[in-house]
């Protein structure tokens, strides 16, 4: 027996890439409006409620609001589409 045995050869996927791309694509089919329905769900149920507590540090407060900010914010939803991909 050797002494330094030598890895396996990489083999290639056992998939297509093209199907790897439908099933991520399915996934995102079902996964984005499960989660916009679901969020907006409980906006609106949060919506209905008298009061609705919150759990800050007294220091949020201070943070100023920079409305450009909301881009990059809103640019997570493409990567949650990318991430599948």
């Amino acid at each position: 027996m050797p002494s330094s045995a030598e890895p396996p050869p990489l083999s290639p996927s056992a998939e297509p890439y093209g199907r790897v791309v439908l099933r991520a694509a399915l996934w995102l089919a079902f996964l984005a409006p499960f989660f916009y329905s679901t969020y907006g769900f409980a906006n609106w149920l949060a919506s209905t409620r008298d009061h609705v507590g919150s759990i800050v540090f007294s220091w949020e407060h201070h943070v100023p609001f920079v409305a450009w900010t909301i881009v990059p914010y809103w640019s997570i939803n493409l990567f949650y589409g990318l991430s599948l991909l």
